[in-house]
């Protein structure tokens, strides 16, 4: 069965022309997260078309958020309370951080930091980036001596928070199952931008999608909604199976460690995957 006649679908094909932009210069997310999109997003953005509500219902890191022209609306999604959290740092955290310079310039310096009370939302969102960044393997950091990165945290925060609190301003920050995310905002406006976890997701994280997610159930709703949306995929037969009847589009990501074969992914979505940008 062609796409186009899916049960469910009202997607007017000509407002698919053009496309979104992608932000100049470019901008690492704050926090650091586990299979984000950072080093990718020159990849996905171009096949992102116009919208005026755009949806992220597994946030993580935002990469994509922070890297592509802002929309009318902006809802960013995570079940992860840390995600949401983070977010809310960056909304409500002065710029004024110059104080902190010195207590951070190397990595016994860091290790003490991180065993200050937090009691500023400036000491917060420090230890949110040491918390996400600085554990051995990506592996969040709970106690200081898992804390092995000297670079000081300070100068990511002076040459990007300024940026990161403007477009996040806007954005309306939920911590809700992405089902009623779906319900409440599905309509022909609005733009979904999925990054699910994926199959054999290492549990290590700790994150809140980090369980038995359940493919089933997102394939169901996806093929119910009003929305165009895109996602991005392990490639697997079963989520080719699941997916099937969807546009598919593999693409091989390349790894940042030395030696790693690149790795086999999708993008998945309910349009024709042309590059718009």
């Amino acid at each position: 069965m062609p796409l186009n006649e899916l049960e469910g679908y009202t997607i007017n094909m000509e407002t698919l022309s053009g496309g979104v932009a992608m932000r100049e210069p470019t901008l690492r997310p704050p926090f650091c997260r586990q299979g984000n999109k950072y080093l990718h997003r020159k990849v996905i953005i171009p096949f992102i078309p116009p919208h005026k509500r755009y949806v992220e219902l597994f946030v993580g890191s935002g990469a994509i958020f922070y890297n592509k022209e802002k929309a009318q609306e902006t809802i960013l999604n995570d079940l992860d309370k840390c995600v949401v959290k983070g977010y809310n740092l960056i909304k409500n955290t002065s710029v004024d951080l110059d104080k902190y310079r010195k207590d951070l310039d190397s990595l016994p310096k860091i290790k003490a930091f991180w065993d200050r009370k937090p009691n500023t939302n400036e000491i917060k969102i420090i230890r949110e980036i040491i918390r996400t960044c600085y554990g051995f393997g990506g592996i969040p950091v709970k106690e200081s001596k898992n804390i092995y990165k000297d670079n000081n945290p300070f100068n990511k925060l002076k040459r990007c928070l300024t940026r990161w609190k403007d477009i996040v301003k806007d954005a309306r920050i939920t911590n809700k199952d992405y089902g009623e995310i779906i319900d409440k905002y599905d309509s022909p406006d609005t733009f979904f931008f999925l990054d699910p976890p994926y199959e054999n997701t290492n549990k290590d994280f700790g994150y809140a999608e980090d369980t038995d997610f359940n493919f089933e159930r997102l394939a169901f709703l996806l093929k119910g909604v009003k929305s165009i949306f895109l996602m991005t995929i392990n490639d697997s037969p079963y989520i080719r199976r699941l997916f099937k009847g969807f546009n598919i589009k593999p693409w091989k990501v390349k790894t940042p460690w030395q030696n790693s074969k690149d790795r086999k992914e999708l993008l998945i979505s309910n349009y024709p995957l042309k590059k718009y940008a």
